[in-house]
């Protein structure tokens, strides 16, 4: 607020006596002795006053002009000389505050001048190269560049005159050998120099090569599967697919960058149900049998759809379908319903027949049985025994021919599959003694002797219980009847935990190893060398072989022609 503070800021020269400053009493004591005081501004080159130099006269002729102008002259210097001195002092402070920002950036900065020889690095630089900041500053751009990337690096540059920039990458090396990655961002500078900066990305690249690696090996497992594969992003549209879905839909290539609907069913909305958007909203597997295209191979596809999930958030960002083929199988089905309904009707007819075969052609063979019956009750008079050889041969061929129809209708069964069994706690050893006593007589005619070698106890079995005594049966008698007369057939049985073996031997001719294979074939008729073949059922070593599989066992015969024929079975203790 004084006078000289006042002059100062208006900027003009004031030359005046002392006392029209002096404020206070001190002041104006100081200045008795002064004649003439000079205030001079200081001024920026824009005229504005930043100070004041102030000239005392003590003589009483005052400060005389030309010394006014060499004051004046002084204060313009001085002015100036202030003007440079903060300038500079701003200069050295912004160029400071700028090498902080270099030496403190993280990225390495390069400074190099037209032919590459680096004239200025920060920290970072020197820190990922490896080299000091004296030592770079001694070497040039390719010093740092694999002799592999010079001619790269050099056409990168090289361009420098057209661009005037450059963002690329190379390989370097540090100063211990390690190859490693830069990106480098260079500008030229208006002086002829280059700025750099270099930012080492190995790994990020390496991370970049692994994935490409990922990419190329997932490819080749999406490749190498036969059934499709489609990969979708959450709205529906086809990211990835391989050959075969470009092959099945051939027609609608390139199928990715479409929505799957436009792409697979030649539609413009989503299909209703559709089994990929419930994948999405519901996050489980979804399966669902598909149509394909119109007029096109295959016609049937079984679609199973995975959510793909976002590993960190588990959100679901798409889909991947597995696409199979299922026409074959779809083809294949129709044509088994086909084939049911025509068994269905097979069996029905098969049905019918039996019972036809079993009325048609019991009744009269019962028929004739019961009078064949009568006539040797002589009922209608006495028969001579010519007469009662007659009608004995007519009864036993009645009854052998009911027996035939029988196991034709076991034999049927079987094969139809509709046999069951009737399982129940049976002793082995009783049936046995069964069927001895019932052919006993038989094999007395033929003058054959029936030996047995069988333990004391035998464990009663969960068996079928009517089956089974007709396969040991048909066993034996097929013994007794290709065994000549005045031989024997011999009977053994060993059981132990688990299974029960029954075998039967004859003393016949044996067969061919040429027929085995066919004795348990029905409707097969095996002649021995002798020319005998079973004596009233072509059918009874097949039922046998039935049954005893039924049970869960095995059946085989052993024969040497001359030597004879053993049956040998084996069932389980529990039935299968």
């Amino acid at each position: 607020d004084s006078l000289q503070a006042k002059i100062v800021k208006e900027g003009k020269i004031r030359y005046m006596p002392p006392e029209e400053i002096a404020g206070t009493h001190q002041e104006k004591e100081n200045f008795k002795k002064m004649k003439t005081i000079g205030i001079i501004p200081i001024k920026k080159e824009n005229g504005e006053a930043i100070s004041s130099f102030v000239v005392s006269s003590f003589t009483q002729e005052g400060i005389a002009e030309d010394t006014k102008i060499i004051l004046e002259s002084i204060a313009r210097q001085i002015g100036n000389l202030i003007l440079r001195l903060a300038s500079e002092n701003a200069l050295k402070k912004s160029e400071s505050k700028f090498r902080s920002y270099i030496n403190n950036a993280p990225d390495g900065i390069f400074v190099a001048d037209k032919n590459g020889d680096y004239i200025e690095v920060n920290k970072a630089a020197c820190e990922t190269t490896g080299y000091s900041q004296e030592e770079l500053l001694s070497m040039n751009l390719m010093d740092l560049i694999p002799p592999e990337d010079h001619g790269r690096v050099i056409e990168t540059f090289g361009t420098f005159g057209k661009k005037g920039f450059a963002d690329t990458e190379f390989h370097f090396v540090r100063k211990d050998g390690n190859i490693r990655w830069w990106r480098v961002t260079a500008t030229k500078l208006p002086d002829t120099y280059y700025l750099g900066f270099a930012k080492d990305t190995t790994k990020s690249k390496l991370m970049e090569e692994e994935l490409i690696k990922s990419k190329l090996f997932l490819n080749s497992i999406i490749e190498s599967i036969k059934d499709g594969v489609s990969i979708l992003d959450a709205d529906m549209n086809i990211v990835h697919v391989n050959d075969a879905m470009n092959k099945w839909y051939a027609r609608n290539t390139p199928l990715e960058g479409k929505k799957c609907y436009e792409a697979y069913h030649d539609r413009d909305c989503p299909c209703k149900p559709c089994p990929i958007m419930r994948c999405m909203e519901t996050g489980e597997t979804e399966r669902n049998i598909v149509q394909g295209l119109p007029d096109s191979e295959p016609q049937w596809f079984e679609l199973l759809g995975y959510p793909l999930k976002d590993s960190t958030t588990g959100e679901i960002t798409g889909t991947v379908e597995f696409v199979k083929d299922i026409t074959d199988h779809k083809r294949a089905e129709a044509e088994l319903a086909e084939s049911r309904l025509h068994a269905r009707e097979v069996s029905k007819t098969n049905s019918e027949f039996k019972a036809n075969l079993s009325h048609e052609i019991r009744t009269p063979l019962g028929n004739i049985i019961g009078f064949s019956q009568m006539l040797r009750n002589d009922i209608y008079g006495k028969l001579n025994p010519k007469q009662q050889k007659h009608i004995h041969d007519i009864q036993k061929s009645a009854e052998q021919l009911i027996g035939l129809i029988d196991a034709i209708l076991e034999i049927s069964d079987v094969e139809a599959g509709k046999m069951e069994l009737n399982i129940e706690m049976v002793s082995i050893g009783e049936l046995l003694s069964e069927i001895l006593k019932f052919l006993k007589p038989f094999a007395e005619d033929r003058n054959i002797e029936i030996t047995i070698d069988v333990p004391e106890y035998i464990p009663e079995m969960s068996v079928d219980k009517v089956k089974i005594k007709q396969a040991m049966y048909n066993l034996v008698v097929n013994a007794i009847h290709f065994t000549p007369e005045g031989r024997d057939v011999h009977i053994s049985m060993e059981y132990s935990s688990y299974d029960l073996k029954f075998e039967v031997n004859d003393s016949g001719l044996g067969i061919s190893p040429s027929h085995l294979e066919e004795l348990f074939r029905p409707f097969k008729e095996i002649y021995s060398k002798s020319g005998m073949k079973p004596h009233d059922s072509i059918l009874g070593l097949s039922l046998a072989k039935e049954y005893i599989e039924l049970h869960g066992g095995e059946i085989e015969v052993e024969s040497k022609p001359g030597a004879g024929n053993t049956f040998i079975f084996t069932i389980p203790i529990q039935p299968i």
